[in-house]
């Protein structure tokens, strides 16, 4: 069946595509407790000027997986809600951002306490060998004596000997643990049993941890994750092969780095309904700040800030477990008052998901107060109304976050940059199915592709021409700009 193309007009230089992202709120240092600042500021003016947003998100994150469940708030008067500061965070930019030195720097304190764990844990287990062989020949004099009573006919005196030398049993020695990189959700139940009050998992590079996620074989660790961001559950998984792994304490943490084409997948699989279970949701720390101009920086460390903020994760991590904390009266004013505002927002939220974000900033809020007031005024009082006015600050400053990263989805310049880079990979002509069929991260539904090729062709990347079938439907046919080859 014959048909007839429309010509179009010679090709003109194709303009170049402006990306705009909706405005965020610029991080105020005041945001962090007192003792950190001069650390942040210092490392991220020497990684050649990085936003200092990245590095903050890292540490409350990193502090929060520190003191786990060991310190708990309840956020209301009467109601029993009990919270557990565990926070998820990533942080999102360019390449070459800094994403990585950022969240090096941030979990370098959490590292440190983790490498002298590891050299204790290699002692003691040094001496619980020696301790077993010992304890092997006590026990092989022990069952000779036992042997020899029993033949005696002493019954009670060959067992009380024999059980008398078996509490001499060495205890195997348990390596203390605070953060993981990759880890299979078994492993991690064992983990989590030895460390039971929470465990960080950080991905410098979040995009593999989360395309393990979507295996559908790996369906267990999705569950898991989920329900280890409350800090409040237990986790039973059975396998025919490991059989049944029980964690009493599901409690973690997860921080990473991602890039914004990256991520838009994601998002584009939660607006499609195939990721709508929460776990975005759950990543109640997603900064995308604008960068600057970087500069090459060249200067020594603040070894004083350092230290002065690796104490203040020492302190969290030797905080005595089963403190729990209330606001203090004008604090729990402030709080209340901040909530309702937030309920306001969430009934007034035209975005759904949004308004699941917006849902869970109250545990968020009241986990960041408690952080801060744990750094800054130490345990045994109540949370501090500088505190959860800080607290409050996050909450206001990580909307903005928010209200951008969702807005990737509905951006056409930020998908038509996706799909730009495509079109050598594509036939000349081509159709919208066929990108379709691609599947490439950032245009993860039928409109994104409608979007993305109509802002091309208004940008003269590429042309369209309908070829008018006799008979049947029109065929839309894009052709690319020759200047672009």
């Amino acid at each position: 069946m014959g048909g007839v193309i429309i010509e179009v007009p010679g090709w003109q230089e194709p303009k170049t595509i402006e990306t705009e992202l909706l405005a965020v709120e610029s991080f105020n240092l005041k945001l962090l407790p007192a003792s950190l600042r001069e650390w942040v500021l210092d490392a991220s003016y020497r990684m050649d000027k990085s936003p200092a947003d990245y590095m903050s998100v890292a540490i409350l994150v990193a502090l929060g997986s520190l003191i786990g469940d060991k310190a708990t708030i309840r956020p209301k008067e009467n109601d029993d809600w009990v919270v557990v500061p565990n926070l998820w965070g990533v942080i999102v930019g360019r390449p070459s951002a800094k994403k990585s030195p950022a969240l090096k720097a941030a979990c370098s304190a959490i590292e440190a306490l983790d490498e002298e764990s590891a050299l204790t844990f290699n002692q003691e287990s040094e001496n619980y060998v020696r301790q077993l062989d010992f304890y092997k020949v006590e026990m092989a004099v022990a069952k000779k004596n036992a042997s020899t009573k029993l033949s005696a006919g002493n019954r009670d005196e060959a067992e009380e000997a024999f059980i008398s030398s078996s509490e001499n049993d060495p205890a195997l020695p348990i390596r203390r643990r605070r953060l993981t990189n990759n880890t299979s959700i078994e492993k991690l139940g064992e983990i989590q049993r030895d460390n039971p009050h929470g465990i960080l998992v950080f991905r410098d590079e979040l995009t593999g941890f989360l395309q393990s996620l979507d295996r559908k074989d790996h369906g267990s660790d999705r569950a898991l994750y989920l329900e280890g961001w409350s800090g409040l559950s237990s986790f039973t998984n059975d396998t025919i092969g490991r059989g049944t792994t029980h964690t009493p304490k599901n409690i973690v943490s997860i921080l990473g780095g991602i890039q914004p084409g990256k991520l838009m997948k994601y998002l584009s699989a939660r607006q499609s309904g195939e990721g709508d279970d929460g776990l975005l949701e759950r990543f109640q720390l997603m900064v995308y700040p604008d960068s600057g101009i970087p500069e090459r920086i060249d200067k020594a460390p603040d070894k004083r800030s350092q230290d002065q903020a690796h104490k203040v994760f020492l302190l969290m991590d030797n905080i005595e477990p089963g403190e729990e904390y209330r606001f203090a009266a004008e604090a729990q004013e402030v709080f209340n008052c901040w909530y309702d505002d937030n309920l306001r927002k969430c009934t007034e939220c035209s975005d759904v998901h949004v308004e699941s974000l917006l849902g869970k900033y109250p545990s968020l809020v009241a986990s960041l107060a408690l952080i801060i007031h744990l750094c800054d005024s130490g345990a045994g009082k109540p949370v501090s109304l500088n505190a959860v006015t800080m607290a409050a600050g996050w909450a206001e400053y990580l909307e903005s976050h928010a209200q951008r990263i969702n807005g990737l989805m509905n951006n056409p310049a930020l998908l038509a940059k996706n799909l730009v880079d495509h079109l050598k990979d594509l036939n000349n002509p081509f159709t919208a199915r066929e990108i379709n069929q691609k599947g490439w991260k950032g245009l993860g539904s039928y409109s994104d592709t409608t979007q993305a090729l109509d802002y091309l062709c208004a940008t003269g990347h590429i042309k369209l021409k309908r070829d008018e079938l006799t008979g049947g439907r029109p065929s839309d046919k894009y052709f690319i700009n020759p200047r672009l080859s």
